[in-house]
């Protein structure tokens, strides 16, 4: 790509967001005020029509913090398929519900994608990164095949393969797949602290990967997981990392975060 290039970075995964990258600097996000502005994630929200929280505390009753819970854990693809927040679980649900969740999920990817064309005056390269971006070729496909009229030709071949660049030689866009590495940063902050990694889903999530380089780093580290049918998924993980505490903890649950702080305190000490 050349230096003036106008790149979308979309970082998926169970968190997600894109950027807009105009000459090698960040000119647009989707994100806004919060984490929970943008494209629908695994439990959170995405963008919404501020009339919904209106309603919910006037009209239904709800408090706040049942309104938060709902925003930051019952929503985006566990909200919209009713029973998984996991993209790979619905990929291979028959459910129609799953597919309606991940139909949702790849529409609003794309239209971030042409928003944030529009921000930078056009597009030349769409990279696919993290959990979702890197290791989901339906998920690629499904956005790339919404994105033709901007010029957006995959190579499916490619995308199986999970090669480098994705989109085939004619197309007008590259659609590349570039590994994220924003674990190194955060680890270079943790050497020789004593550190809780929570929201690791699989080997090759976000969080797996900070959990290695925060272990490279010579962190030392506990580490969390949602609930038994996640713990296969994380426990090499934590086995890889040498993990002395390897502990339940369902954020959605009021009290677990604080009781896994408790239990980390009496057995271990303070944490960094």
């Amino acid at each position: 790509l050349a230096t003036d290039s106008k790149v979308v970075a979309a970082h998926l995964g169970s968190g997600a967001s894109l950027c807009a990258i105009r000459g090698g600097k960040s000119i647009d996000s989707s994100m806004g005020f919060s984490t929970l502005d943008g494209i629908p994630m695994a439990t959170r929200s995405g963008a919404l029509d501020p009339g919904v929280i209106l309603h919910l505390m006037g009209e239904m009753g709800q408090s706040l913090k049942q309104v938060e819970t709902m925003l930051y854990r019952e929503s985006g693809l566990l909200g919209v398929s009713g029973f998984e927040a996991d993209s790979r679980e619905l990929m291979a649900s028959t459910r129609p519900e799953a597919a309606e969740a991940i139909d949702l999920f790849c529409l609003r990817i794309a239209g971030e994608v042409a928003r944030l064309a529009t921000s930078m005056g056009g597009i030349d390269a769409l990279v696919f990164t993290a959990g979702i971006g890197e290791h989901q070729p339906g998920i690629r496909a499904r956005v790339a095949a919404r994105l033709a009229w901007l010029g957006a030709e995959l190579d499916p071949d490619a995308n199986e393969a999970g090669s480098r660049r994705i989109s085939t030689a004619a197309s007008r866009v590259q659609l590349l797949v570039i590994p994220t590495d924003e674990e190194i940063i955060i680890a270079q902050d943790l050497k020789g602290k004593r550190g809780l990694v929570v929201g690791v889903a699989n080997e090759a999530s976000i969080a797996a990967g900070c959990a290695r380089a925060f272990r490279a780093a010579g962190a030392e580290l506990a580490l969390t997981f949602l609930n038994e049918k996640a713990r296969p998924w994380v426990e090499p993980v934590a086995q890889e990392v040498g993990a002395p505490l390897f502990l339940p903890c369902d954020v959605r649950e009021p009290g677990q975060l604080e009781a896994v702080f408790d239990r980390i305190t009496a057995e271990w000490g303070r944490l960094d």
